[in-house]
């Protein structure tokens, strides 16, 4: 598709239209989407145009939504459009791609999902178990808890913060406590013992061991993590 919107810009945007319009896969359409916001021609710009119509009255399958607003990004003419007004991650509940979901919740340094939740054995006791996640969690929440963790984690995940009697202090997830000490994990799933005799304060804090997505760096790569959480089950 690529080929044909450069070396055939004006003639091939009907047929473009036609395969959004008619074709199942929604990769393809995605395709087509990327093809039309490349194209520097009036015609092009009408189509996408046109698309982005139909995602603010909601009537474009929301698979399709983030692909048309990446496209207005690039093309100066839409600077002004209604959905780049909308948060980065509006879109990415739908459309994403799972196999390349899974290889990022597996190797993203910045994701460092591995390290927290739990999918089958892979992960750690400091996070949440996710392995069949999407029986319990619909979408939305699936996204709100992608990009901003610390929202909805459960009050047994939050990080603890502990001030020794030597003035240090230490970070982590609270695994077990008996008469003498107290077990945490830090964010990378190391474990540390403290006596608790040590133990000058301690303190709930708010947030989850999981590094907030706000700052990441593609709503796509967004897209696709919760494509992978969507298919646990």
């Amino acid at each position: 598709m690529e080929l044909l919107g450069k070396f055939f810009p004006t003639s091939s945007v009907e047929l473009l239209e036609n395969v959004i319009a008619n074709d199942s896969q929604i990769a393809v359409n995605q395709s087509a989407i990327a093809t039309l916001g490349s194209m520097h021609n009036s015609i092009g710009l009408k189509s996408i145009e046109s698309l982005a119509a139909k995602v603010v009255a909601g009537s474009l399958d929301s698979s399709l939504a983030l692909d048309v607003r990446d496209a207005i990004e690039k093309i100066p003419d839409l600077s002004d459009s209604p959905l780049l007004k909308t948060q980065k991650y509006t879109y990415s509940r739908d459309g994403g791609d799972i196999d390349v979901g899974k290889e990022l919740f597996a190797t993203h340094m910045a994701a460092q999902c591995t390290r927290c939740p739990k999918v089958g054995r892979q992960g750690s006791e400091i996070g949440p178990e996710l392995t069949t996640i999407s029986k319990t969690r619909d979408p939305d929440h699936l996204l709100r808890s992608t990009i901003q963790p610390s929202a909805n984690i459960d009050a047994k995940y939050r990080l603890q913060m502990y001030l020794t009697s030597s003035c240090e202090v230490f970070r982590g997830i609270p695994l077990k406590q008996d008469d003498n000490t107290t077990t945490i994990a830090d964010s990378n799933g190391k474990t540390l013992t403290l006596d608790n005799d040590e133990i000058e304060e301690t303190k709930d804090q708010t947030v989850a061991p999981m590094p907030d997505f706000t700052e990441f760096p593609s709503a796509t790569d967004v897209r696709n993590l919760v494509a992978y959480l969507r298919s646990l089950q």
